[in-house]
C-alpha cells in the first residue's frame, strides 16, 4: 500500500491514474501523520517547510515539492522553477537498463515530457546524491533530475501534473477556430457522463 500525499488535486489525479493503471494499491492521505509507516508518494509544488523536512526524513518519493522543499530539504536556494518541455535521457542510472536497450533500436534516446512543472538546479545541491540528469528547454541546459536523500527520492519534475496534462490533452496548443475549449470540454464531459445506451445511439 502506498500513501498518496498532495494538496494539488490536479497533480494527484495524474499520479492516481498511473497507480490505478498499474494496479498498485494506494490511498490518499490528508497529512503525513495519516500515512503512518506507509511509503509516501508526494506530488505537487506547494509543500510547506515542515512538510518538506518530514518528507526528506522518511521513505518517500517527492515529485517536485516546490520552493520550500528545494530550499529546506535540498539546501538549494538558486533553483529555477518553471514549466515547459523536459527531456529525460534514457541512459541515466535511474532508468532501467532493459528499458534503454528496448528503446535504442527505434532511435529513442530520451523521454520527452511536452509540458511539465520542474525545478532546475544550477548544480547538485549540498544535500542528496544525484541519480540522473534532465535537459530543459529552451537551452537544453543539464540539471539534476533525481536526488537520493537517504530513504527519500526527489524528482525534479511534477509527473502528476505532466500525466494529468496528457490525460486532458492540456499540453496541446489551442485549436484554431471551432468551438471554444471550455465548450468542447463540457460537451465531452456530458457525453461520458451519459448512460451507455444513450451514448450508443449518439
Amino acid at each position: 500500500m502506498i500513501a498518496l500525499f498532495a494538496h494539488d488535486d490536479y497533480a494527484a489525479l495524474g499520479i492516481a491514474t498511473a497507480l490505478e493503471l498499474e494496479r498498485m494499491p494506494y490511498r490518499r492521505v490528508g497529512g503525513l501523520q495519516d500515512a503512518g509507516a506507509l511509503p509516501v508518494v508526494a506530488v505537487g509544488a506547494d509543500f510547506s517547510r515542515e512538510e518538506s523536512l518530514a518528507l526528506a526524513a522518511r521513505r518517500a518519493v517527492v515529485l517536485h515539492g516546490g520552493p520550500a522543499f528545494v530550499r529546506h530539504a535540498l539546501g538549494a536556494g538558486d533553483a529555477v522553477l518553471a514549466e515547459g518541455v523536459v527531456r529525460l535521457p534514457l541512459s541515466e542510472p535511474i532508468v532501467p537498463a532493459a528499458l534503454f536497450a528496448q528503446a535504442q533500436p527505434f532511435g529513442i534516446t530520451a523521454l520527452t515530457l511536452p509540458r511539465v512543472p520542474y525545478a532546475r538546479l544550477a548544480a547538485a545541491p549540498p544535500r542528496g546524491r544525484a541519480q540522473g540528469w534532465l535537459l530543459a528547454e529552451p537551452d537544453d541546459r543539464e540539471a539534476p533530475a533525481a536526488l537520493a536523500l537517504g530513504d527519500c527520492l526527489w524528482l525534479a519534475c511534477d509527473l502528476g501534473t505532466a500525466f494529468a496534462h496528457l490525460l486532458t490533452e492540456d499540453y496541446a496548443p489551442a485549436p484554431r477556430g471551432g468551438a471554444p475549449g471550455w465548450l468542447r470540454r463540457a460537451a465531452e464531459s456530458l457525453y461520458y457522463w451519459a448512460p451507455e445506451a444513450l451514448r450508443a445511439g449518439a
